[in-house]
């Protein structure tokens, strides 16, 4: 039997698409607009976990753990979106490349599903501590990312400065190979050209009981964060936090001169 592999809906700012506590295992993706997730709190406030827009995913939990939501979701501005019927990934395995990847997409699941039943094993108490830090990771923090020179400009697609309001916040290296797309997704994707200094998933920006950090993910070169060595082969050092006002930072090697300055408001 075949499924439709898709349908496109819009919803209209304030519409709720997903609702806590439903059965649903729909997965959306964001064509346009934005979609703020939230939950209720143990006093029923409404408590923003994240900001889903152009490109996101949200809904997979629900496929993918078969449980009702445990989250709701309402579109912050007018919104289009792909909705996928779960049946549909059916029509994967009728590729001999889906056959192929079959293990890994049932790894990266069975993970999350383990994860997820460690978040579930709270005790109500450390539930609240975790609700009240998310309340508080509501408050407005934002950086602006700044080229201090030519290359650096020239990696942001000629721009002198992005901003940045969205945490997490991933940046890498833009790849024209296709399979890259599987195991790297960037917010930003900075242009670079060999010998590179920048890793396809290089670093990013977090935001943690109200503070930014700037965390490697795992880059060959690292990064050099206000005169500290972060991430690549020679630092044990994958975090460290962000200074309000200006930080200096220099992705890749001392050599690199990819030069930026973040600056925390």
């Amino acid at each position: 039997m075949q499924y439709p592999i898709s349908e496109k809906k819009t919803f209209r700012a304030g519409e709720i698409i997903i609702r806590e506590g439903e059965v649903s295992d729909e997965v959306y993706i964001v064509l346009k607009g934005k979609v703020e997730v939230f939950k209720k709190g143990v006093n029923k406030q409404e408590i923003i976990l994240n900001i889903v827009s152009e490109g996101d995913v949200f809904g997979e939990l629900g496929f993918i753990l078969e449980n009702p939501r445990e989250v709701s979701a309402r579109a912050l501005t007018d919104i289009d979106v792909d909705i996928f019927d779960p049946r549909s990934f059916s029509l994967l395995y009728d590729l001999e490349i889906g056959r192929k990847m079959r293990p890994i997409i049932q790894s990266v699941a069975e993970r999350l599903r383990v994860s997820y039943a460690k978040i579930a094993d709270l005790g109500d108490c450390e539930k609240r501590v975790i609700e009240h830090k998310a309340t508080e990771l509501q408050k407005l923090i934002s950086v602006q990312i700044i080229a201090e020179n030519k290359k650096a400009m020239v990696s942001l697609n000629g721009l002198k400065s992005i901003g940045v309001e969205r945490f997490p916040f991933t940046i890498g290296r833009f790849s024209r190979r296709r399979s890259d797309d599987l195991f790297h997704k960037n917010d930003l994707y900075l242009n670079d050209k060999a010998p590179f200094q920048i890793s396809r998933s290089h670093c990013s920006l977090i935001k943690k009981n109200n503070k930014i950090f700037f965390q490697d993910r795992g880059s060959t070169l690292g990064s050099l964060v206000n005169g500290t060595q972060i991430g690549g082969k020679t630092s044990f050092s994958k975090k460290i936090e962000l200074v309000a006002g200006n930080n200096t930072i220099q992705i890749g090697s001392s050599r690199s001169n990819l030069l930026f300055n973040f600056v925390l408001k």
